[in-house]
């Protein structure tokens, strides 16, 4: 084969981007859910990291095959002789013959042969390697030899060098089987020792990151990346390098790749320099959306389940830079996304990151691309998330993304994507937290809100359980202390889908705990909602929860809670007494003893119902004048009926048949105390 026109290899240009969109597959998406009571939004304050919606790592990202040296195709295989063993033996001896002439043209030292020639090179030499009638992959060991020899013997020649990389990463990208072969015999110790040696070859360090970048498809091969310290290196070329987009788009998302699916991995590049070096890239390079996409994946990845590395990308002008992308790019949805998915997980563990994301333009970036692409489902789920997330513990931030119309988005994305379970599930999880704001709740109603938790209900209540407990939790919220809301929800049917719900997932602690406290709210001094739920079997389901779970003391508070506000009609009285809830009360007072929001609870039932009890035995291990009412115990007792109130003060019944007296009050005489007040909020 003809070396052609010589040409110098270093006056070539070779500072072509290399790389298809930054969205490759994206990985399986696991949200977590907490289950802090009502409206506690101390409870919220002091949650685990795992009661956050969960990251989202994405799949691994592959360079684009097309680069300045051609895309070729692999002709048929035409082994040119009959079949028989002497034929093939022939035909592997002028393979290797051939591949050895491409590697000639390829590897040749000093001046390096014409683009065209080196292009025609190496698309023979793919063929020969990877051809079917070499399944051993003989020819492949051979090629990888000649080249680890190359390297070898012509060290300081950075046109050799930078071949030699160009020849290994096309190698790579012929599958996982590849890879793991040239990292098994050296390949990526070869790479990156090329990297330290020609520190100062903007080439040779192009080169050698796309080739590294080739080389992460597989778990032993990003293994052997990082053993061999490729990671510094990849960063040690981006910030000597900051000019060129292709060794920071590719070093990215060589970085990327590293960090996927390893927490150790991922501290170890955020700790050597690496998210400070993608953070750099994006303000080097703000016109190239290809770059802001791959580094906003790239942050995705490196953020993912690693708080320390949330913290270091939140200081470093991470999320500053995420929606400097989306503001410049808003059209495009490639970076849009992967900015909604990057700024999910930098807040979800750590708090700061929720404070500055509200004052650096978060919330109107997610609310404006979800406005502007409300058809694109990827990007509705992973902006969902992300208000999820700024919404969790926040109240500033649950205030501001009602004020900039985010209850509206949310319910548009539910009724748009009805079908998408995902956006469904994290919808009524947005809508969940930001309904522990008042000002949202009062939203609902007009924003169309409670129709569309209903429709949600009623749709998947054979369904995602999931979906149904994130639904039940918005229900529940969306109600309390606001008797419109609750009205709304049992006069559209919302009463009678809860109950469905309950009755479907009865093996479902959470879907009962919360349709009990959702129950509750909806019969807290509404007559008409307590006349439905009696007519859809409510009381039932909700002592047949209670006795389906007996341990659990959450689900006998609000069973208990939410049959005392039933129990204020002589008809529903005769049902409970029917239904034996006096055994069913005994029996979760022995199992709690020592839980006083459930004693007191139970006392207060059994006083309702006219149920002689001994007083004393009910009063619990907690100072009951207190019970669950006090916000700071973290309970939701049957002073406050709705499941915790804001203020913490105890609440009055007015409506017909439950009288005036504070409940605090009734029970402390109950319990022959005196009333006591709380100065606790």
């Amino acid at each position: 084969m003809s070396a052609g026109v010589a040409a110098d290899g270093d006056d070539r240009e070779r500072r072509r981007r290399h790389g298809t969109d930054a969205a490759s597959a994206a990985a399986e998406d696991e949200d977590g859910e907490d289950d802090e009571d009502g409206l506690r939004r101390d409870d919220l304050e002091n949650q685990d990291a795992s009661e956050m919606e969960k990251t989202v790592e994405e799949g691994l990202v592959s360079e684009d095959p097309a680069d300045d040296d051609g895309k070729e195709t692999e002709p048929p295989d035409d082994t040119g002789g009959n079949g028989t063993e002497t034929a093939e033996l022939s035909e592997s001896e002028r393979a290797i013959v051939e591949m050895k002439e491409c590697l000639s043209v390829l590897l040749a030292p000093g001046d390096g042969a014409s683009s065209n020639a080196m292009r025609e090179a190496m698309a023979m030499l793919r063929v020969l390697v990877h051809r079917r009638s070499d399944p051993t992959r003989g020819r492949l060991s051979v090629a990888l030899k000649i080249v680890y020899q190359a390297m070898e013997g012509n060290p300081n020649d950075g046109f050799v060098q930078e071949r030699a990389c160009l020849v290994l990463g096309k190698l790579a990208r012929e599958g996982p089987a590849v890879q793991n072969a040239i990292g098994a015999s050296g390949g990526v110790r070869a790479v990156v020792s090329t990297m330290v040696t020609h520190r100062q070859s903007a080439v040779v360090q192009e080169r050698a990151v796309l080739a590294l970048l080739s080389l992460t498809g597989t778990s032993s091969t990003r293994a052997l990346i990082m053993d061999a310290k490729g990671a510094e290196a990849v960063v040690w070329g981006m910030k000597e390098f900051s000019d060129l987009v292709s060794v920071q788009s590719n070093g990215s998302t060589t970085l990327c790749n590293l960090a996927f699916g390893s927490d150790g991995n991922k501290q170890r590049i955020g700790k050597i320099g690496g998210i400070d070096a993608v953070i750099q890239a994006m303000s080097a390079h703000l016109h190239d959306h290809e770059l802001q996409a791959r580094c906003c994946l790239a942050l995705r990845n490196l953020s993912c389940g690693v708080r320390v590395n949330q913290w270091i990308a939140g200081r470093a002008g991470g999320i500053d830079a995420i929606v400097r992308a989306m503001a410049s790019f808003c059209d495009d949805v490639n970076v849009l996304y992967q900015g909604c998915v990057a700024l999910a997980n930098l807040c979800a563990d750590e708090p700061e990151n929720r404070v500055r994301s509200a004052d650096t333009g978060v919330i109107q970036s997610v609310l404006s691309a979800m406005r502007r692409h409300g058809g694109h489902e990827g990007l509705q789920e992973h902006g969902l998330a992300l208000l999820r997330n700024l919404s969790i513990g926040a109240p500033r931030n649950q205030l501001l993304i009602g004020d900039a119309g985010g209850v509206q988005v949310v319910v548009t994305a539910l009724t748009t994507h009805r079908h998408n379970s995902k956006i469904l599930e994290k919808g009524c999880s947005t809508l969940r937290y930001l309904l522990f704001t008042k000002e949202n709740r009062l939203r609902m109603q007009p924003a169309g809100g409670i129709d569309a938790l209903i429709r949600v209900l009623r749709d998947y209540s054979a369904g995602s359980s999931a979906v149904a407990e994130s639904a039940i939790f918005a229900v529940g919220n969306a109600v309390f202390d606001l008797p419109e809301n609750k009205s709304a929800v049992g006069r559209s049917g919302g009463i009678v889908a809860l109950v469905n719900v309950m009755s479907v997932h009865l093996n479902d602690a959470v879907v009962q705990e919360h349709g009990c406290r959702a129950l509750r709210n909806l019969a807290d001094a509404d007559d008409l909602n307590t006349r439905l739920l009696a007519d859809s079997g409510a009381i039932k389901t909700a002592i047949f929860a209670m006795m389906s779970f007996p341990g659990n003391a959450s689900i006998q508070e609000q069973g208990c809670a939410m049959l005392f506000n039933m129990a204020f009609s002589e008809e529903h009285i005769q049902r409970m007494k029917e239904l034996d809830v006096e055994r069913v009360v005994q029996t979760l007072h022995e199992a709690h003893a020592d839980d006083a929001r459930v004693q007191c609870q139970a006392a207060a039932l059994l006083e309702r119902l006219n149920i002689p009890f001994d007083h004393t035995a009910y009063v619990g291990s907690g100072d009951v004048s207190n019970g669950g009412g006090n916000m700071s115990s973290g309970g939701s007792g049957i002073f406050n009926f709705g499941g915790g109130h804001q203020g913490g003060a105890s609440k009055k019944k007015t409506s017909q048949g439950r009288g005036t007296k504070s409940l605090n009050g009734r029970l402390g005489s109950l319990l022959g105390r005196k009333k006591e007040s709380s100065s606790r909020a």
